[in-house]
């Protein structure tokens, strides 16, 4: 019996770790080996790239004069937003908006800012009349953001000689 038992006994192989730790570093070197590549690739089609762009803009004659610079946009956001008790058949209903100017000049920027309560009011005084089952249409907000344009520029253009905003955005536009 005792013979039985010592011929079925398998050998004791002792675990080691080092064989997850070289698969370890085996699957680390590959992801190294990997990025260095796509690093290089990425590397030489840019490098690439950009001088091609800057011998085509060299290769382009200059008209100052002609040539219009696009400025960037700049924001005011007229915080906090507007809430407004609007006209609507049968019941009570409020729309809450938030309005953001668009301009492009930093000196303009800083005379809407000196005239946030007259463009404030102006708002409030627009929205007064406005009617809520108009304003369900995109049509409406539509009419309603050229009629604000049209109001705040000659608000701006009465006080400081210039429309100052180029376009006024609806950042929210919730009715209740």
């Amino acid at each position: 019996m005792e013979e039985e038992d010592k011929a079925l006994d398998l050998p004791v192989v002792p675990k080691s770790g080092g064989g997850s730790k070289k698969i370890l570093i085996i699957i680390v070197a590959i992801v190294l080996v990997v990025l260095l590549a796509a690093g290089g690739a990425a590397f030489f089609l840019l490098k690439g790239k950009g001088a091609s762009e800057a011998g085509a803009v060299a290769e382009q004659p200059e008209h100052t004069e002609a040539h219009v610079e696009k400025k960037i946009a700049l924001y005011l956001t007229l915080k906090p937003p507007f809430v407004i008790k609007a006209k609507s058949s049968g019941r009570q209903r409020y729309l809450q908006m938030e309005l953001t100017l668009v301009t492009r000049d930093e000196k303009k920027l800083d005379q809407l800012k000196e005239n946030i309560p007259q463009l404030r009011n102006a708002v409030v005084t627009a929205m007064a009349s406005q009617v809520l089952e108009e304003l369900l249409q995109p049509e409406g907000r539509e009419a309603l953001q050229q009629s604000l344009l049209a109001d705040l520029q000659a608000l701006m253009e009465e006080e400081n000689g210039d429309p100052l905003i180029e376009q006024v955005l609806f950042t929210t536009f919730i009715m209740q």
